[in-house]
């Protein structure tokens, strides 16, 4: 038996997809190794136990990407070492995270750190979808309250003609990609890269898509169904009883319920946020029982709001459910730039401006999944001003990378090729009320 464990193997799309539960990791909660050919994942899951109302979950995706998985000696001259994840690092920590984070219990608070390490990368097979299959593993075989398993796969698109996980050394040449994650039967996450595409060809890419996470999913549950019978995974048995202790206080339930029921008689009049818990009802609660009901009023409020649309069929403000906000457009707005416009829609506000330089200027990338360089660049900037706090402005935070990229991968199909248009575009949209 090899080191790593006992192993379990599916045939997945003509590949063998190996999955190790072993105690290398020994002081983790749950950990799980992923491999399938000469792609190696590890997954580990740790979390904080801390039964007190934070009003989110404090969940952490890492996705630590090694130069050594690929057999290069990367990193600044000075430091020959990995240093703070890539873009792309960031970019498939947050496809994981938000794949996984609906399907955890609203009331559990726990901080959870999810690590996704790549040991092996054979240019062939992707690890983001390893490691999205790893998480919602090592979940299920924790005591944690998540609503599992899931998995993710992706749909390439060539001519016309769609493949199932098409083999990453294709990739460049793809019309475009479709990732789905989700149960088998419910969609958590769709992330599309590609030209415009008819719903009816989405649609059935999904489908085809659905019937290979099915596999996944009962891959998943055969693994959790074998290690039931196993001593030292007994808790499987008994999720309920050993998950996570938060309970609301009857005197709680109470007064949101008594709130509710002021503003009952001018319910939709307002937006959800203009809606507050009566402060007189929370006097003698304290500061955490405070923000605990204040977080059950909002809960409460979206709720009948979604109601109350989809019985009346408007929104608040009177439109109907497919008529949008009136948008604001206006170019060339800022002097001697390259290019500018002005976006608005509501609150929301955003300037963009565009640089053209060489191709010289273009942006060097030495990263696992690629190395070369990157004539197209969107960055997004999201001040602390635009949502009026007070706060220093530092470097991009993983939501603003992820945003970048967001916008990025919608233009870049429209991006003239390097012989038509021989420059680097750098854009930059900069949030100015949110």
């Amino acid at each position: 038996m090899s080191i790593l464990g006992k192993s379990y193997n599916l045939n997945f799309n003509g590949k063998t997809l190996k999955v190790y539960i072993n105690p290398l990791v020994a002081r983790s909660l749950s950990s799980v190794w992923i491999q399938q050919e000469n792609t190696t994942v590890l997954v580990t899951l740790n979390v904080k136990k801390e039964n007190k109302f934070l009003g989110f979950l404090p969940l952490t995706v890492d996705y630590e990407e090694k130069f050594y998985s690929i057999g290069k000696i990367l990193g600044s001259k000075f430091l020959r070492r990995e240093g703070r994840p890539s873009e792309s690092a960031i970019l498939n920590a947050r496809l994981i995270d938000r794949s996984l984070r609906p399907r955890f219990d609203k009331f559990f608070f726990w901080p959870t750190h999810i690590t996704v390490t790549v040991f092996s990368f054979d240019y062939k097979n992707d690890p983001d979808l390893l490691g999205l299959f790893g998480a919602s593993l090592a979940l299920c075989l924790s005591p944690l309250p998540f609503d599992g398993p899931l998995a993710g796969v992706r749909i390439g698109i060539l001519q016309g003609e769609k493949i199932v996980e098409p083999s990453f050394d294709i990739s460049s040449s793809l019309d475009g990609e479709i990732i789905f994650a989700g149960d088998g039967n419910l969609v958590d996450m769709i992330e599309v890269k590609a030209k415009e595409i008819d719903e009816s060809y989405l649609i059935d890419s999904f489908q085809i898509a659905n019937e290979n996470i099915k596999k996944l999913i009962d891959f998943q549950n055969e693994i959790i169904e074998d290690l039931k019978s196993k001593p030292e995974y007994e808790f499987l048995n008994k999720k309920q009883q050993i998950s996570f202790n938060f309970s609301v206080p009857l005197k709680i339930e109470e007064i949101v319920n008594r709130s509710l029921k002021i503003i009952e008689k001018d319910f939709g009049k307002e937006s959800p946020g203009e809606y507050e818990l009566d402060k007189s009802f929370t006097q003698e609660l304290s500061e955490e029982e405070k923000s605990l009901a204040d977080f059950l009023f909002k809960e409460k409020i979206k709720e009948e709001f979604v109601n109350y649309i989809f019985s009346k069929g408007k929104r608040p403000d009177g439109r109907d459910l497919n008529q949008i906000r009136n948008i604001e457009v206006e170019t060339s707005v800022i002097p001697r730039v390259h290019g500018s416009a002005y976006f608005g829609r509501g609150l929301t506000k955003v300037m963009s401006f565009v640089t053209l330089d060489s191709i010289q200027q273009e942006l060097l990338v030495k990263e696992i999944e690629f190395i070369g360089g990157k004539r197209f660049m969107h960055h997004y900037n999201f001040p602390p001003y635009c949502t009026g706090e007070v706060g220093s402005i530092k470097g991009p935070m993983r939501r603003e990378i992820g945003h970048s990229a967001l916008v990025e991968k919608a233009l870049l199909p429209l991006v003239p090729d390097l012989e038509t248009f021989p420059y680097a575009i750098r854009v930059v949209s900069e949030v100015l009320s949110s």
